[in-house]
C-alpha cells in the first residue's frame, strides 16, 4: 500500500517533526515495513499563471501563441506551445527561465520559429517521473489546466502535492486488514511515539427516510450496510488539494464525489459503491444468487453465477452488482448519472474472497473484502462521507445492521500477559501501553478498538504491548543458578518460540496469524485431535466468531487458498497459536502446511520436497533439537479421516499422541478449490513445553577448540526413513549434534543435506573427521 506523509500529517501533525529514517524505525517495530520511499524532485522558477489568450502561430500549424498572466502585478509573458486542448480563462503551471525539469532539461527564454517565447507550460510528467497511471484522465495529455490557486503563486510544489513524500509499506499480518486504512494507521504510530491521536467517534446519525425503501441483508453473506441518496448531481473536477492527494495514494481523481468516496476508503479501508438511483425501483437486496443466474459486470463479461456468490438486487430483482466485487454496468453509476445511491456494505470476507477468486476479480473492492472489516469502520465511513458531501446535499436512507456490538475481552488476567511476556509489567503500565494503541477499559474487561476484529486474547494483547517495548530494546534477563531445573515461565518465553519461528522461517515456511474465533461449520472437519467441548461465545454479534477453535488447519487453508490464487510464492505458512477445548488458557498448537512441491528460485528451478517423509523429517528436527524430545516413535494411523491412510503418520511421544502428519484428503480440500495434494504438520505442544520444564539443566563447558561442522549430501529412495537414520547417526559417541538442512526433489529420489557438529573435546585431527565422514556415509547408504 502507499501512504503519503501529508494524508498521514491531517490526523498527525507530528509526523513533520520526524526523520523519514524515525518513519522507517518506527513500522519496524510496530510490524510494518517501509519497502521504499519515494521523493518528487525539487522544483524551481515555477509559478501559476492564467491563459489568458491564444492564437495559431503564422509560422507552425501545430504550435500555438499563448499570453499568460504570471503574477498579480499584471506582466504578462508571451509563450508557445504545442500542447492541445488550450481552455482560455483556465490557471496553468508556468516555468519560467531558469527552471530545470526532473529530464534536466533547463528552460531558456528562446524565440521559436521567429517568434520569442518566455517560458513554457507544464504538463504533470514533466514536473515529476512518480505516479504514473494515478493522474487524472484530463490532466495525462497536454498541459496542467484548473480553476483552483491563485495567479502569481510560487509555491507550486505545495499545490499540486509533489512536496510530499510517498511510503510504499507492507503489511505482513494476515488479519490487520484496518492498517490498509490511514486511521488505524495513524492510532499505530501515535502509540508507537507517544502522540496524541483520538479515533474518530460514531455520531450516530439519525435516519431520515425520504420514502418507504425496503432493504434487507442474508446474515451469512453480509454483517449490515450504510445506504444514502444523492440528488441532481453537478460534477466537477476536484481541487488539487484532494487531486494531489489521491495521486500520491495511488488514486486515480475521477471527479467531485467519486474522489471523495475514495478519499474516505483511503481513511477507513471501506470500499463505497454507487448506483443509478432511478433503476433502483425502491429496493435494496444483499442476497445469495440463484444456479445459473447469469450477471454482466462493468468490464463487460457475463458471468454465470452459483448459490455461493453473493450478489445485489434492486426492487425489481435485476441483479446490480456483485457483492462487494464489481457492479453491473447497467445500473451502475455512468458521467450522465445524476441522481446516486451510495452504497457502503460490510460483507462476510470469505464470500467475496471465494468468488473474487473462481472469476479472477482483482477489483479494489474485492481486495478490501477478502479480508474481514468491522462494521463499526462501514458506519464510521458513512458519516465520513455525509460529513463531506454536507448533509444537505444527502438524503440519508439508514444504517441497516443485525447488531453492533463491541468485542469485549472480559476479566482479563494481567499475570497472563506477563507470562506471555516473560517479564513483570504493572497492571497499571499495561493499561497505559494499551490505551495508546487505542484500547479502553473497564475495570480489568479490555475494549479492543472498534477496527481490530483479531483481538481475541490475552496473548494478542501482549503482542499489543511488545510493539511499544520495542523487543529489541529490552533488557537483557542474567542466568539464575539457583534453580536447578529451568522454568519455561520464569524465562523469557518470547525468546524461546522466537527460536522455534526463526528455525520454520529458514526452512522456507512463512508465518501467519489467523482468527482465534470461527464458526460452527468450522469446528469439525480438522479436528484432528478429537476435541470434544467446545467453547461458544455468548456475546458475538457475528456468526464467523461464535466458537473458540480447536484447531488451526481450517483457517490456514484459507490462507494458503488465498497466496495460492495471488501467486505470491508465499505457500508453506505455518501458525504458532493456542487452540481450545475446555479450558479458556487453550493448548499450544503448531501447525504447517505446505504444498507438495516449492519452488525456492524459479529461475533456477531450485525446489524443495514437503512430502510424508520430508515433514516427518522436519518434525524430527523440531522436537529433538528445540525440546530434546528423545523418546519420539512414528505409526501409521488409519483411524482418523483427515489424511490418506497410506500417507499419514502418528507422532507420539512418552507414549502420548502429540501430533499428525499426512497428505490432506481431496474432498476437504474441495471448498477451499484446492486440486493440488497438500501436506500438513500438527503438533500439540503443551506436553512438550511441560517436559522441556521439567528437564534437569546440564552446564557443558564451553570448549576453547573450534567447532567441526560438516555437511553431508545424499540421496534417498521415496518413501525411506529418514528419521530413523538421524537417529543412529545422534546417538554416536563422536557426534553432538544433526539436523537436516536442506530436503530437495531430484528425479524420482529425494536429496537431503545435513549438518552434523562433532564432539571436539580434543583437538580432531583432519585424518579422524575423514574416517569419522566415512562411518557416517556407511550408516547412510545402509539405510538406503
Amino acid at each position: 500500500m502507499f501512504f503519503s506523509k501529508k494524508l498521514i500529517a491531517q490526523f498527525l501533525p507530528e509526523i513533520n517533526n520526524i526523520t523519514d529514517q524515525e518513519m522507517i524505525d518506527a513500522c519496524g517495530t510496530i510490524g510494518l515495513e517501509i519497502e521504499h520511499v519515494h521523493y518528487h524532485p525539487k522544483l524551481n522558477n515555477l509559478v501559476i499563471g492564467k491563459l489568458l489568450e491564444f492564437k495559431k502561430h503564422p509560422d507552425a500549424d501545430t504550435l500555438n501563441i499563448c499570453q499568460v498572466l504570471v503574477n498579480r502585478e499584471g506582466k504578462i509573458n508571451t509563450i508557445i506551445t504545442g500542447a492541445p486542448g488550450l481552455i482560455a480563462g483556465k490557471n496553468v503551471i508556468v516555468a519560467l527561465a531558469g527552471a530545470k525539469l526532473h529530464d534536466g532539461r533547463v528552460i531558456e527564454e528562446k524565440p521559436l520559429r521567429g517568434i520569442k517565447s518566455e517560458g513554457m507550460l507544464c504538463a504533470y510528467y514533466e514536473l515529476t517521473p512518480l505516479n504514473d497511471g494515478y493522474v487524472a484522465k484530463t490532466d495525462e495529455e497536454g498541459i496542467l489546466q484548473f480553476d483552483d490557486g491563485f495567479v502569481g503563486d510560487t509555491a507550486v510544489a505545495e499545490f499540486l502535492g509533489l512536496d510530499d513524500v510517498i511510503y510504499e509499506i507492507s503489511i505482513p499480518f494476515a488479519n490487520r486488514n484496518d492498517l490498509n486504512g490511514v486511521l488505524a494507521f495513524c492510532q499505530e504510530l501515535a502509540g508507537h511515539f507517544g502522540w496524541p491521536f483520538v479515533y474518530p467517534k460514531i455520531q450516530h446519525i439519525k435516519t431520515r427516510h425520504a420514502c418507504e425503501f425496503p432493504v434487507t441483508f442474508d446474515h451469512h453473506l453480509a454483517n449490515g450496510v450504510s445506504l444514502m441518496r444523492i440528488n441532481n448531481v453537478k460534477y466537477r473536477e476536484s481541487n488539487w488539494s484532494l487531486k494531489g492527494l489521491l495521486i500520491n495514494n495511488h488514486l486515480r481523481p475521477l471527479n467531485n464525489l467519486l474522489d471523495i468516496l475514495n478519499y474516505v476508503t483511503l481513511l477507513t479501508n471501506v470500499a463505497t459503491a454507487a448506483y443509478d438511483a432511478n433503476k433502483m425501483h425502491g429496493g435494496f437486496h444483499i442476497a445469495f444468487a440463484k444456479k445459473d443466474d447469469h450477471f454482466t459486470a462493468f468490464n463487460g463479461v457475463n458471468y454465470t453465477l452459483a448459490p455461493t456468490d453473493g450478489v445485489i438486487k434492486n426492487g425489481n430483482g435485476n441483479i446490480i452488482c456483485l457483492a462487494g466485487i464489481i457492479g453491473d454496468k447497467e445500473f451502475g453509476y455512468q458521467r450522465e448519472t445524476r441522481d446516486l445511491i451510495i452504497e457502503l456494505g460490510n460483507f462476510n470476507f470469505p464470500v467475496i474472497r471465494k468468488t473474487a477468486t473462481k472469476f479472477n476479480l482483482a477489483t479494489d473492492a474485492a481486495k478490501r473484502f477478502s479480508k474481514p472489516v468491522s462494521p463499526f469502520s462501514t458506519v464510521l465511513a458513512a458519516e465520513f462521507v455525509v460529513k463531506m458531501l454536507g448533509k444537505k446535499n444527502i438524503v440519508w436512507l439508514g444504517h441497516f445492521y443485525a447488531k453492533l456490538a463491541q468485542v469485549i475481552l472480559k476479566n482479563v488476567n494481567f499475570n497472563l500477559i506477563n507470562h506471555f511476556l516473560g517479564m513483570k509489567i504493572t497492571p497499571r503500565q499495561i493499561k497505559h501501553i494499551l490505551r495508546a494503541y487505542g484500547f479502553k477499559f473497564k475495570g480489568n474487561d479490555v475494549l479492543p478498538p472498534i477496527y481490530r476484529l483479531e483481538v481475541t486474547s490475552s496473548q494478542d494483547l501482549a503482542e499489543e504491548i511488545l510493539k511499544a517495548l520495542d523487543i529489541n530494546h529490552l533488557p537483557p534477563q542474567p542466568i539464575d543458578y539457583s534453580h536447578d531445573q529451568i522454568d519455561i515461565n520464569q524465562t523469557n518465553e518470547y525468546y524461546f518460540f522466537k527460536k522455534l519461528r526463526d528455525f520454520l522461517t529458514n526452512h522456507y515456511f512463512n508465518e501467519v496469524k489467523t482468527y482465534n474465533t470461527i464458526n460452527e461449520r468450522e469446528l469439525h472437519p480438522f479436528n484432528v485431535f478429537n476435541y470434544q467441548n467446545n467453547i461458544k461465545i455468548v456475546s458475538s454479534n457475528n456468526i464467523n466468531r461464535q466458537y473458540l477453535r480447536t484447531n488451526t488447519i481450517n483457517s490456514l487453508l484459507k490462507v494458503y487458498q488465498y497466496n495460492l490464487a495471488r501467486k505470491n510464492d508465499l505457500l508453506p505458512i505455518f501458525e504458532l497459536q493456542k487452540v481450545y477445548q475446555t479450558s479458556v488458557d487453550g493448548e499450544l498448537n503448531l501447525t504447517l502446511i505446505a504444498p507438495a512441491t516449492y519452488f525456492i528460485d524459479r529461475a533456477n528451478q531450485s525446489k524443495i520436497s514437503f512430502n510424508v517423509n520430508g515433514l516427518k523429517g522436519l518434525a524430527v528436527t523440531i522436537l529433538s533439537e528445540l525440546f530434546n524430545a528423545q523418546d519420539l516413535t512414528f505409526s501409521i494411523d488409519q483411524t482418523q479421516k483427515i489424511f490418506y491412510n497410506d500417507e499419514a503418520l502418528k507422532i507420539i511421544y512418552h507414549g502420548q499422541t502429540i501430533g499428525y502428519l499426512g497428505a490432506i484428503r481431496d474432498h476437504l480440500l474441495k471448498p477451499f478449490d484446492l486440486t493440488e495434494p497438500v501436506y500438513c504438520l500438527t503438533l500439540n505442544l503443551n506436553r512438550l513445553i511441560a517436559d522441556y520444564r521439567t528437564n534437569d539443566v546440564v552446564y557443558q563447558p564451553i570448549s576453547s577448540l573450534p567447532q567441526v561442522i560438516k555437511d553431508i549430501t545424499f540421496d534417498y529412495k521415496v518413501g525411506q526413513h529418514l528419521g530413523e537414520t538421524i537417529a543412529k547417526i545422534q546417538a554416536l559417541p563422536y557426534i553432538q549434534n544433526v539436523t537436516v538442512v536442506n530436503h530437495y526433489v531430484n528425479s524420482e529420489r529425494n536429496t537431503y543435506t545435513i549438518r552434523v557438529t562433532f564432539n571436539n573435546t580434543q583437538q580432531l585431527k583432519k585424518e579422524q573427521i575423514n574416517n569419522y565422514i566415512l562411518d557416517l556415509t556407511k550408516m547412510i547408504n545402509g539405510g538406503n
